[in-house]
C-alpha cells in the first residue's frame, strides 16, 4: 500500500512540474526565424556576406554565407530589417513574422566609381 501512495506523489509531482513548464513557454516570446538568400537584382547572383540586421536594434544580425543564405531568429512580431553589402545599395524591409518565413531579397548595384586617382604631394 506504501509503494502506491509513493507512485501517486511522484505521478502529481511530475504533472504539477509538466504544468508550470507549459505555463512558463506560454508566457515567453514566441521566437520565429527568417531566412532567405540575397542576391544581385540584375545578374540574380548570390551574395556571399551580404549584411541583414534589426533597424532598430545593430547588434543583432547575420552574414550571408557562401551559398548567399541567411537565417535569423528574431521574437514574434513587426520588425524593419536591414540588408546590405558592399557596392550595392541598402534596402529597408518591413517583416510581420507570426510564423517562421522566407524572404528572398535583390540588392541593386550600387553607384560605381569610374576612376581613383591617388597622389602624394611631398
Amino acid at each position: 500500500m506504501k509503494l502506491y501512495r509513493r507512485a501517486g506523489r511522484g505521478i502529481r509531482l511530475c504533472l504539477a512540474l509538466n504544468f508550470f513548464c507549459l505555463l512558463s513557454q506560454a508566457q515567453s516570446p514566441a521566437v520565429r526565424v527568417v531566412s532567405g538568400h540575397v542576391r544581385d537584382a540584375l545578374t540574380g547572383e548570390t551574395l556571399i556576406g551580404a549584411s541583414i540586421r534589426l533597424d532598430a536594434n545593430a547588434s543583432v544580425g547575420t552574414r550571408t554565407n557562401t551559398y548567399g543564405f541567411y537565417s535569423l531568429s528574431l521574437p514574434a512580431g513587426d520588425h524593419d530589417l536591414v540588408v546590405s553589402h558592399v557596392g550595392y545599395e541598402r534596402k529597408v524591409i518591413r517583416v510581420a513574422l507570426q510564423a517562421d518565413t522566407t524572404l528572398e531579397v535583390e540588392l541593386q548595384s550600387g553607384e560605381v566609381l569610374e576612376e581613383v586617382v591617388v597622389s602624394r604631394s611631398a
